[in-house]
């Protein structure tokens, strides 16, 4: 029946993301970089998720910059890193009637020579006790579905590019990642 069906394919992702975790995690990470507009990226990551999103509640949108912010990425591996944070974002606005996400692109400047990326929603926050931990491997917190490998995938990633991710606290409702890559076109 539908049902079985249902359990299936959440089986089948649930090991088809342990499996690409545990690659990611176990330094078998190989980095295809290329030149890519960060600007243009983002925005394309964040109208495939909109167009895949079945939450009719949630708006996802996206600040980027008029001008060309280029860096030297891994396209795949990179957009695997903001998958992974736009989709603990929706699953954690899921319970909400207006939910936010919002992805931002800030480009290096002269008092901070990195580019940031954040990725922020207006859920219910993270517990001051997950926010130590939430890089660790199997720590979830708040999602019905959550294997706790997503976070600790996505931190190898942005190191593996030279970066860092980290979450930002705040006295605001909801929950902020923020990812800085070294400027420049150099590899790392």
């Amino acid at each position: 029946g539908v049902r079985f069906t249902d359990q299936a394919d959440r089986i089948f992702q649930m090991t088809d993301s342990i499996l690409r975790s545990s690659k990611e995690l176990s330094g078998e990470l190989r980095l295809q970089r290329i030149q890519v507009d960060l600007g243009e990226f983002l925005v394309a990551v964040v109208e495939e998720f909109r167009r895949h999103s079945t939450a009719a509640h949630m708006t996802v949108s996206h600040v980027v910059p008029s001008k060309p912010v280029l860096a030297l990425i891994d396209p795949l591996q990179f957009r695997r890193a903001l998958d992974n944070l736009l989709l603990n974002a929706a699953e954690a606005c899921v319970r909400q009637t207006d939910a936010q996400l919002t992805v931002t692109l800030r480009p290096a400047g002269v008092l901070h020579p990195f580019i940031e990326i954040t990725v922020s929603d207006n859920g219910p926050g993270l517990p001051a006790l997950v926010q130590k931990s939430l890089f660790r491997v199997f720590v979830t917190s708040g999602k019905e579905h959550g294997i706790g490998l997503g976070l600790a995938a996505t931190k190898r990633l942005i190191e593996a590019h030279g970066g860092t991710v980290e979450h930002v606290a705040s006295n605001r409702r909801g929950a902020t990642f923020r990812i800085r890559l070294p400027a420049g076109l150099a590899p790392v």
